[in-house]
């Protein structure tokens, strides 16, 4: 009775939960004898025309058993299973036959879980995954019952250790059908070994692993939590969602039973996907996937296209490869379909269209080719009417031209043979030459025939006729003929009557001004008049809108006249430099920086049309000091030929900056009452006005609340500009007892400019203050630069020879400058400390970072011809500064200002004159901030080339 029990669970089992496995309405009707290959049809052979489609009814026959099975035992090792493992372990022989004889590449492993109260069986790997029976039995052998006691237990983490491959140490392969078989009586903690059901879920379906689920009948509350208060539906949700069968109440005595029925009716997902299909073959499916039981057929409509476009006459090919589940591809579940495309296409003709010359009155043999090609057969014979031989009479009469293939398709093609008459009657007239008898020319008598091949000879006219007068030069005689048929013929003469006196030609000298460094384009008239003919064409070297240099050029010009007499004169070219050079200054507005106002580094420039950049000379000079307001800059450059270029400038002085307020927080200790009073001093600082009234809120003198209070001072300069600073004033009450006097000395650093130059100053300046609560004494600064480096000027103070006193509430500077002579990177270290004791020592401490560049200048080419123009280039430079850049003797134009891009950087070109001197040259850079720089060319003459030069040694 408890057998047949569980076969009518079973049966409930898998029909209560078909939308896990497989449908009735998917079962594919009455079995018929077993097909020697599980997809009917295997092969589907037919034959198409282009464009036409064929439906075939496939069917899909499952294994009893997924194919490629890895199967986990994972058994339920608490208390309440001693039971049913005893049954399993008893039928675990017939479980693994009736599997291996489904599919001999089986694999089984063997898991148990228990309670997360008892950590050393939460978990047990007991078999990993083998096809040793023998070893799988000793797998199941090591299951055991013990714990547990309550539920629910923890089978959540098991499985989620199952489908992870229980770190490594038993995967599934790669294409198997991975199914874990869950026995147990009891529900699952949620989250279960950390695991969230929903986590535990998603990985055994991102794993592709199907849950068999058998539930024990116990006095537990069932794996669907279906007996008890606890979770339910746990066991239902996971067969589901993974495509599992959920098999509940199962006796435990036959156990063994259900996990052999169930691993013979596990659903199973049938899908397809065409591969090696010719391009011209379509092949589709419905539906593109169907679940079925394991052991059932799935039916597929399948439609099979031929494209429209598909090569007649050829044979296309597709494989169909199905998938059960997740299993690999499997060579036995493929179908394979061959179709021959129809020949629907007739032959192609090909004949041409003739125009032939008739031969005689009765026209003419014409022979003409004819062809026609097959998209299936190739080359097919062609019949045509009138065929090629036949004489066609002169007219046009139509060809046509038919073909057949093999398979009965007619083509066909027509073509016009046209024949006529068009060769003309040939004419013959010779050239003369003849001398000149005047002005007028002479008068030529002279003979013209025509011969027809048809007619014979025919009469010629000719135009001018013989015995007109001919001018002086070659005069075109044409002659014409015409025959029977309309066809004229034509033949032409030249008489020439020559001439031998040359044209007079007339150019005349012109001066002009140059419009660039090459000079000027220069267009200029010229003239030629010959006795005979008049007006002749004139030829100029150098031609008319040519490039004329500086200076005097001479131009030759020639004309020769029909008779090939050439005249010919002269001209001199001259083009002048007159123009003054464009100067450029541009106005500038800053900000003073001191009461006389600021110093101002500019630049300008100066382009020449022919020499093109010239130095500037500039009233007052880049880098004076400029007071507030208004004033005019005049620059003024001469070129080579002496003309002067200017421009002007307004430079504006403003005061725009507000005045620097400094006030420092302060701590004061009081023993008694409410508040103390402090007295403070704050200063202000402007560019302009100097030293300036300060107004603060609280004023010095006010007594402060104990806690913190800020304190607000606001200085406005004669400008209208006002500056600010906040501290804050801190009263502690401490009780009257003695204490060591206390001084919170601090230290800042700065330096500018940064990055500095080599040959520069730097100034470092060090701002120490004391907090208080008491006046510091003792108070010596210390100082550690990178080396090595050049002390300009000695700290200003608070040294350790002559230290210094801070009260509370003091803020004094004490600064330093130096200088380096290379390139330099390090860090600062200012350190303070004072005979006082400092209750807060961090401060006394602070670090810079000091970065020192060596400017670049290089100039090329480094061999120039007079007349170049040489490139220099710099880098690493004071941004924003204006470089000076100096030739050494020999130069004409010697300085020319270049300002220097925000990135370090200048690119500026400078003319070596045509009429300088050569040799060595140095360009010097100057600038504010670093040492003077040099670089070097070589100045040669224009006509001698630098490399070779530079070759002499």
């Amino acid at each position: 009775m408890r057998r047949f029990r569980l076969r009518a669970g079973l049966m409930a089992a898998l029909l209560t939960f078909g939308g896990v496995g497989a449908g009735v309405g998917d079962v594919a009707g009455p079995a018929a004898a077993p097909s020697p290959s599980p997809v009917t049809p295997s092969v589907v052979e037919q034959s198409l025309d282009p464009g036409q489609s064929l439906t075939v009814t496939k069917t899909v026959r499952t294994p009893a058993v997924p194919p490629k099975p890895d199967v986990v035992l994972l058994v339920d090792n608490t208390g309440s299973m001693e039971e049913p493992i005893a049954d399993v372990r008893g039928n675990l022989p017939a479980i693994v036959k009736s599997v291996f004889d489904e599919q001999p590449d089986s694999r089984f492993a063997v898991a148990s879980y228990g309670d997360q109260d008892d950590p050393g069986r939460l978990f047990l790997l007991h078999q990993e995954f083998t096809n040793d029976r023998a070893a799988i039995q000793s797998g199941v052998d090591e299951l055991g019952a013990g714990g547990g006691g309550d539920t629910p237990e923890d089978w959540g983490n098991a499985l989620w250790q199952v489908a992870t491959g229980v770190g490594g140490r038993n995967p599934f392969r790669s294409g198997a059908s991975p199914v874990v078989v869950l026995v147990g009586d009891a529900s699952s903690h949620d989250p279960s070994g950390g695991h969230s059901f929903d986590s535990i879920v998603a990985t055994l379906k991102a794993n592709n692993v199907k849950v068999l689920a058998v539930d024990v009948e116990s006095y537990s509350d069932g794996l669907d939590g279906q007996r008890g208060d606890f979770k339910k539906g746990q066991a239902t949700r996971v067969a589901g969602e993974t495509g599992g069968t959920y098999l509940q109440g199962v006796n435990p005595n036959e156990v063994a039973d259900a996990i052999t029925s169930g691993l013979s009716n596990l659903p199973v997902n049938v899908t397809h996907e065409p591969v090696n299909c010719d391009p011209s073959l379509s092949v589709s499916l419905t539906p593109a996937a169907r679940q079925v039981t394991s052991g059932q057929t799935a039916t597929f409509t399948e439609t099979v296209t031929v494209a429209q476009n598909a090569p007649q006459g050829s044979t296309l090919t597709c494989t169909v490869q199905f998938y059960l589940g997740p299993a690999g591809a499997d060579p036995a579940y493929q179908q394979h379909i061959r179709i021959s495309v129809n020949d629907v296409t007739a032959p192609v003709v090909s004949v041409e269209d003739r125009t032939v010359e008739a031969t005689g009155p009765g026209g003419a043999v014409v022979e003409y080719p004819a062809s026609a090609v097959d998209a299936v057969d190739g080359p097919v014979p062609v019949t045509c009417e009138p065929p090629s031989g036949s004489r066609f009479p002169i007219g046009e009469t139509t060809v046509t031209c038919t073909a057949t293939d093999g398979r009965g398709n007619t083509g066909r093609a027509t073509a016009v043979i046209k024949v006529v008459d068009t060769t003309a009657p040939v004419v013959t007239v010779d050239d003369r030459t003849v001398e000149a008898t005047g002005p007028g020319g002479t008068v030529i008598e002279y003979p013209a025939s025509a011969v027809d091949s048809v007619d014979g000879s025919v009469p010629v006219t000719c135009v001018p006729p013989s015995g007109s007068r001919f001018p002086v030069g070659e005069t075109t005689v044409t002659c014409t003929a015409t025959d029977s048929r309309g066809n004229t013929g034509r033949d032409t003469a030249v008489f020439t009557v020559v001439d031998t006196t040359a044209p007079v030609v007339t150019v005349e000298d012109r001066t002009v001004e140059a419009t660039g460094p090459d000079g000027a384009v220069v267009e200029f008239p010229a003239s030629a008049v010959d006795s005979v003919d008049g007006s002749v064409p004139v030829t100029c070297v150098p031609p008319s809108g040519s490039r004329f240099p500086v200076g005097e050029t001479t131009v030759t010009c020639t004309a020769t006249d029909e008779q090939g007499n050439t005249g010919r004169a002269t001209a001199v070219i001259k083009v002048v430099d007159t123009t003054a050079p464009v100067v450029r200054v541009d106005d500038r507005t800053v900000q003073a920086t001191s009461p006389d106002g600021a110093v101002i580094d500019y630049g300008a420039t100066a382009v020449d049309g022919i020499d093109g950049p010239v130095s500037v000379v500039c009233v007052p000079l880049s880098g004076s000091a400029f007071p507030v307001g208004k004033t005019t800059v005049t620059c003024t450059a001469t070129d080579s030929a002496g003309n002067v270029g200017t421009d002007t400038a307004v430079f504006t002085v403003v005061d725009g900056g507000a005045p620097v307020v400094r006030v420092d927080d302060r701590i004061v200790e009081i023993t008694g009452g409410t508040g103390g009073v402090i007295r403070y001093t704050a200063d202000a600082t402007d560019v302009i006005d100097g030293t300036v009234p300060v107004t603060c809120t609280p004023p010095s003198g006010s007594r402060f609340p104990i806690g913190r209070t800020t304190v607000t001072c606001t200085a406005k300069d004669k400008a209208g500009n006002t500056g600010r600073d906040t501290a804050v004033f801190t009263v502690v009450l401490r009780p009257p007892t003695p204490r060591a006097p206390a001084a919170d000395v601090a230290v800042t650093a700065a330096a500018t400019p940064l990055p500095g130059f080599t040959g520069g100053v730097i100034t470092t300046t060090f701002t120490l203050t004391n907090a208080g609560p008491d006046t510091a004494t003792g108070v010596a600064l210390a100082v550690d630069v990178p080396q090595p480096v050049r002390v300009l000027t000695a700290q200003s103070g608070c040294t350790n020879v002559a230290p210094c006193t801070l009260r509370a509430g003091d803020r004094i500077e004490v600064t330093a400058r130096i200088s380096y002579e290379r390139a330099t990177t390090g860090t600062l270290t200012a350190r303070v400390r004072g005979a006082t004791r400092d209750p807060r020592t961090a401060n006394n401490t602070d670090t810079l970072r000091i970065r020192v560049l060596q400017p670049v200048l290089t100039a090329g080419p480094l061999v120039a011809r007079l007349g170049d123009v040489v490139l220099a280039e710099g880098r690493d430079f004071p941004a924003g500064t204006v470089v000076k850049l100096e030739w050494s003797e020999g130069i004409t134009a010697r300085t020319l200002p270049v300002r220097v891009g925000a990135d370090g950087t200048f690119r500026t070109q400078m003319l070596v004159l045509r009429k300088d001197e050569t040799g060595p040259r140095l360009l010097r850079a100057e600038g504010p901030g670093y040492n003077p720089l040099e670089t070097g060319i070589l100045v040669v003459p224009r006509s001698l080339q630098p490399p070779k030069f530079a070759g002499r040694g």
